[in-house]
């Protein structure tokens, strides 16, 4: 209620990287979400009714206004800066990564089983230094609670018996 605009604000902000704001602003944006998932989605942490009604109702707006968008910006960002080396953005990519893990567990995944996503993040599985981040997104991808028929589509949007053999 006290910043309406902040998802415009902070997307914003992050045209500002694609301009050529640079890595301090690709890593400040990752780290936005990041904190977000540790004070209102984090589902280890104790909290009274009242925090979990307004958690609850952040990230329904987030699914209204920001999940897909930021989708779109952290697979940009990965197809950015997964060639980089320590030092030279590296670090970014790792970190989207582990921001994307964590948001796959209550967002739409149809946003993430596209086939633009799916070969990128089996093409980071290559990249030495993000495998193990883009193994733990396709862990977190299969291990989603769903329905059994929607559970069948995500195995078969993954291609995961192709991708292992």
């Amino acid at each position: 209620n006290n910043w309406c605009s902040f998802f415009d604000d902070l997307f914003e902000f992050n045209d500002v990287r694609e301009r050529g704001g640079g890595d301090q602003v690709a890593m400040y944006f990752l780290r936005v979400f990041e904190y977000i998932d540790e004070v209102v989605v984090d589902r280890h942490s104790q909290r009274s009714p009242q925090q979990r009604e307004r958690d609850m109702a952040i990230k329904d707006i987030m699914r209204e206004v920001a999940v897909r968008r930021a989708v779109d910006v952290w697979y940009n960002v990965l197809t950015h800066y997964h060639g980089r080396g320590p030092g030279d953005g590296l670090e970014v990519a790792q970190l989207c990564l582990s921001v994307l893990q964590a948001y796959v567990e209550w967002i739409d995944v149809s946003l993430l089983l596209t086939p633009y996503w799916v070969n990128l993040l089996y093409f980071l599985m290559s990249i030495h230094p993000l495998r193990v981040g883009a193994c733990e997104c396709i862990g977190q991808l299969v291990a989603k609670k769903q329905a059994p028929g929607i559970k069948v589509e995500t195995l078969g949007a993954l291609n995961i018996v192709e991708a292992l053999s």
